[in-house]
């Protein structure tokens, strides 16, 4: 096809994108402490802690804070090879299965992103969510992975908003659970395709986070140390997205503490999900307008499909758009941003 650099030019803008918004795991060995080897942290005794906390939102009418829904921290190293080092606080909700037979083990939450915190997911478990299956069955924890969620410390971007619950807000009230300073939100969205990658890396040179100790084989280490703190001797594990690498990594680390594991699209540890990213995306969307050349519906709706892409990217180079964005619940304008050409194809 035609232009197809242009394709790779908004794809790369797309890796750009979730690069940033991952930054917490993507930039682990990028300075500081060289990271320790897997089989040293599996190897180590677990000394971590955990204590129960206020959370820091509202509790859905359906949890009872302190019974059926409990949130606390764990407080485990920084670096696992220095357990006597400085110490991180991860966030943690408990969740008691309604069932009376319940399963002793419980199911903890792996979240994908990288970096999307496991309590933001909390409504998924109300009784009309889709995860509630999984609750109805045995206890569920989810735990805010280094650098998450209300974690402590938190890698957020000057320009990110702080941590919050997916459908809950987060007490104003209430002290912001990230030691990390959480600057405010833009008013506008204009950073939502273009992250200021080196002032964000700045942010954490700054704050002195050591982004080495942001790894798959430390946040491991930290699933096993929840587990020791709460007292249990195994743990089921859900992945999704990154969640499903976190997964296999605790397996590959810890295999003896898993009972059973659902991971959902697994991504191997050893795959790199950037270095074919661009190539993949610009082969999926030959294949998709190929298909839809050949159905003789989707042709007539959209004819020139092809030649009409690579003219968008071509105009949106030449002279980007202002879109205006709107909260889907709400209809509240929260700005506009430039839907240049790497936005558009991060987009389609």
């Amino acid at each position: 096809m035609q232009q197809v650099h242009h394709r790779l030019i908004g794809v790369f803008g797309l890796a750009f994108a979730i690069i940033v918004s991952s930054v917490v795991p993507m930039l682990a060995n990028a300075q500081g402490t060289p990271a320790a080897a897997p089989a040293a942290l599996a190897n180590l005794a677990s000394n971590a802690t955990f204590e129960t906390d206020t959370c820091p939102f509202a509790v859905p009418d359906t949890f009872v804070e302190g019974e059926t829904l409990e949130c606390g921290y764990l407080t485990t190293p920084m670096l696992h090879a220095e357990p006597n080092g400085e110490q991180i606080r991860l966030f943690v909700i408990q969740l008691a299965s309604p069932a009376s037979d319940e399963l002793d083990t419980p199911l903890v939450f792996l979240a994908g992103g990288p970096g999307q915190g496991g309590s933001s997911q909390l409504t998924a478990y109300l009784p009309d969510g889709p995860l509630r299956p999984l609750l109805e069955q045995q206890d569920v924890i989810l735990i805010d992975q280094r650098g998450s969620g209300f974690s402590e410390p938190g890698l957020f971007c000057p320009t990110d908003a702080g941590p919050s619950v997916i459908g809950l807000m987060t007490p104003t009230e209430a002290t912001p659970a990230a030691t990390t300073p959480q600057p405010e939100a833009t008013p506008d969205a204009t950073n939502l395709f273009g992250p200021d990658v080196d002032g964000c890396r700045a942010s954490f040179d700054e704050a002195g986070i050591d982004l080495a100790a942001f790894s798959s084989a430390e946040s491991a280490a930290d699933i096993n140390d929840l587990r020791v703190a709460l007292g249990y001797e195994q743990i089921d594990l859900f992945g999704a997205s990154y969640g499903t690498q976190l997964g296999l990594v605790v397996e590959r680390d810890f295999p003896s503490i898993v009972r059973a594991a659902v991971l959902s699209s697994p991504l191997p540890p050893v795959a790199n999900r950037f270095s074919g990213q661009v190539v993949a995306f610009d082969q999926a969307l030959d294949t998709a307008i190929a298909q839809c050349e050949a159905d003789p519906d989707c042709a007539a709706a959209n004819p020139n499909l092809s030649a009409n892409f690579d003219l968008a990217v071509e105009q949106l180079t030449a002279e980007p758009l202002d879109v205006e964005i709107k909260d889907p619940a709400t209809g509240a304008s929260l700005g506009s941003i430039p839907l240049d050409a790497a936005s558009f194809s991060f987009s389609v």
